[in-house]
């Protein structure tokens, strides 16, 4: 409150700061308004125009077609466009309240500052007391009270946890899900039973292509150790007339 007061106590404008720059802004919106009297005696009604659009200003009542300036208390751009057009100030139609004469009204008062409590006087007499308490029967009672709205969850922590409709992505059904569904192992059933024959033939025989072409492949790896183990091969210095003889020996 005092920051306020002491901000525009050397302030010198008719209107208050932040009117002043809204009102600067209607200023420039005005300078594409053209304003044309309407022929009254008082010269207070104008017709303002900007291509196709037409609004009706007076001067007097302070009122525009559009009631901005009515809504607001400052004028509106039309309405500074038939002001301007009068030779006048639009500062001079803002409203009172906008005014710093009533800003400077509203903090006139002030507040008296409270010393701490080591200064307060001391009076003779009982002392201030809080008023008396009666303890329930019974545990005090931690839950709080719940709105129409809510829900038991059953826990005074825990919120209930609201879900959808759920649907079975089995059966189709709503209000179980595809664990729970009772058609499952029907649907197992119903599903192994309607393998392809063909398709199941075609399986059995490159299964056996498979087999046959593994079994191939380790005879001939058995074939290949057998040959090129060193026990199956004949001594280089020995004769092989006298190796013969000594295999075929008893």
């Amino acid at each position: 409150m005092t920051t306020h007061k002491d901000a525009l106590m050397a302030y010198t404008g008719q209107i208050t700061p932040i009117q002043v720059s809204r009102l600067e802004k209607e200023k420039k919106q005005a300078n594409y308004w053209e304003a044309q009297w309407c022929g009254d005696d008082e010269h207070n009604e104008f017709k303002v125009r900007k291509w196709q659009h037409r609004v009706r200003v007076n001067t007097r009542e302070r009122t525009c077609s559009c009631r901005k300036w009515q809504l607001t208390g400052l004028p509106c751009c039309h309405g500074i466009a038939a002001i301007q057009r009068k030779n006048e100030k639009p500062e001079d139609y803002v409203h009172h309240k906008l005014t710093i004469e009533a800003y400077n009204r509203t903090y006139q008062f002030h507040i008296n500052s409270i010393p701490s409590q080591e200064y307060w006087e001391h009076h003779e007499g009982l002392p201030c007391l809080p008023p008396p308490y009666k303890r329930p029967i019974g545990r005090p009672s931690k839950k709080r009270k719940k709105n129409s709205s809510e829900q038991n969850s059953g826990s005074q922590y825990n919120a209930k946890r609201r879900y959808g409709q759920i649907t079975c992505q089995t059966c189709k059904r709503v209000g179980h899900n595809s664990r729970t569904c009772p058609d499952r192992s029907t649907r197992a059933a119903a599903q192994e039973e309607g393998i392809d024959e063909d398709e199941a033939r075609e399986q059995e025989a490159n299964w056996e292509e498979t087999m046959e072409a593994a079994h191939a492949t380790h005879i001939a790896d058995e074939e290949n150790l057998t040959q090129n183990h060193p026990e199956s091969q004949p001594d280089e210095n020995t004769d092989p007339d006298v190796y013969s003889n000594n295999c075929c020996t008893p």
